[in-house]
């Protein structure tokens, strides 16, 4: 029988590596930048055809403060954060609040098999207003090449500008600012 830890007689011994931990990956950035390329105060563009195939053009939302949410299946840190996406506009069902998620996915089929798998377990509601960037109807205000990290957020005050944009996680603040969009 052999002990814990304890070799028995006449057996090998291994050494066993260490391990040693990789630094930390940087959490995205969650603060508004100026860097990012949607100017505080300006107009955005937002058009293009709906996963159901409805025409959509941010002028359907005039009056509304709009999140506007790039995202995408095989972004971990966007996957984690959907559930809570959903329930925080969930909540706000009812007030002059949207949320437009705008798929960043290589293929069609990834972001339809995501919003299936939702509509089977969503409580009521309507339906998502789900864009796919690569639809040849769509068309934003951002250069083809941004964003650069996922998910990024750009959230629209009932007139149609633009009153932030964040890169990573939505931050605590971002929630704050849309309440206050609604005051």
């Amino acid at each position: 029988m052999l002990a814990l830890g304890l070799p028995m007689a006449g057996a090998q011994t291994r050494t066993v590596p260490r391990v040693v931990p990789k630094p930390a990956v940087a959490e995205p950035r969650t603060q508004p930048s100026a860097a990012l390329p949607v100017p505080i105060g300006s107009g955005f563009t937002l058009r293009g055809l709906t996963l159901q195939g409805q025409v959509f053009g941010l002028s359907l939302l005039r009056g509304r403060v709009v999140l506007i949410h790039y995202w995408a299946t095989d972004c971990a840190v966007c996957l984690d954060k959907m559930a809570d996406l959903r329930r925080r506009a969930e909540a706000w069902q009812g007030q002059r609040f949207s949320v437009v998620y705008v798929q960043m996915d290589k293929q069609l089929a990834s972001a339809q098999s995501y919003w299936q798998m939702v509509g089977m377990t969503q409580r009521g509601g309507s339906p998502a207003t789900v864009l796919w960037r690569r639809d040849a109807a769509y068309r934003d205000s951002l250069p083809l090449s941004r964003p650069t990290t996922l998910p990024f957020s750009v959230l629209l005050n009932p007139e149609g500008r633009v009153v932030t944009s964040v890169e990573g996680r939505i931050p605590p603040q971002i929630w704050a600012q849309v309440a206050e969009q609604l005051r």
